[in-house]
């Protein structure tokens, strides 16, 4: 599940900077005039408020029919909400079919210019990339599974989400060595606590040093 809060405020903080970028002389000024407004619930009517409560709802609903039902009321309140279509492929049972679906979503988009996190409208494409990745490397079908993940590595440099973690892994199967170390590379990098990754999934981030880090300065040393 996205997060949903944060990003569908951020949305309706965007749409509110566009409409009234003019009214203000600076940014701040903007930027505190929308949180006066946001904390006194005057947003509360809005769509994106709406599928914040539904997108909630569907998270914390205790069977899948129930979330199901929740994703087809956004569905039915903003048809072109594609976290609300990943989120049913989700629920469906068997994997050929959860491939088979966000391929057609997939092809449905409108591929970005740019994949970049910092680009909200992009974000949706990018999750259904990983969330192929994902059900690939499941399966162990590595190569599959870093075709899907390469377009988010390459497009947006500054990343850091858990995807990097699970495309080391999808190299590591593939003996993909030299991709591999480059991704972990760009994880150490971009992490803001390294320990705190390691203490987190150490069954994952230990052989992954082990492999792209003391391995391959073992094998660079022959």
């Amino acid at each position: 599940m996205f997060n949903f809060y944060s990003e569908l405020l951020l949305r309706l903080q965007k749409q509110f900077v566009s409409e009234h970028e003019s009214d203000f002389k600076s940014i701040e000024d903007l930027l505190e005039a929308f949180m006066t407004q946001y904390n006194r619930g005057d947003f509360n009517n809005t769509i994106e408020m709406k599928l914040r409560d539904l997108y909630e709802a569907a998270e914390e609903a205790d069977t899948n029919e129930k979330s199901r039902k929740l994703y087809n009321e956004i569905l039915a309140l903003c048809p072109d909400e594609v976290d609300a279509k990943r989120e049913l492929i989700a629920l469906e049972l068997h994997p050929s079919f959860q491939i088979y679906q966000l391929k057609q979503l997939v092809e449905s988009l409108k591929k970005p210019k740019k994949i970049d996190w910092n680009i909200i409208e992009t974000r949706p494409y990018m999750r259904c990339l990983i969330d192929m990745g994902m059900i690939y490397l499941e399966y162990n079908m590595y190569n599959d599974a870093i075709a899907c993940f390469t377009p988010v590595f390459h497009g947006d440099k500054q990343d850091h989400s858990g995807f990097l973690v699970y495309m080391m892994v999808a190299c590591c199967g593939a003996a993909n060595w030299d991709r591999g170390r480059k991704v972990y590379q760009r994880y150490l990098a971009c992490c803001d606590d390294i320990q705190n990754a390691f203490n987190q999934a150490p069954d994952i981030m230990l052989p992954m040093h082990a492999v792209y880090s003391i391995g391959f300065a073992v094998v660079k040393a022959r």
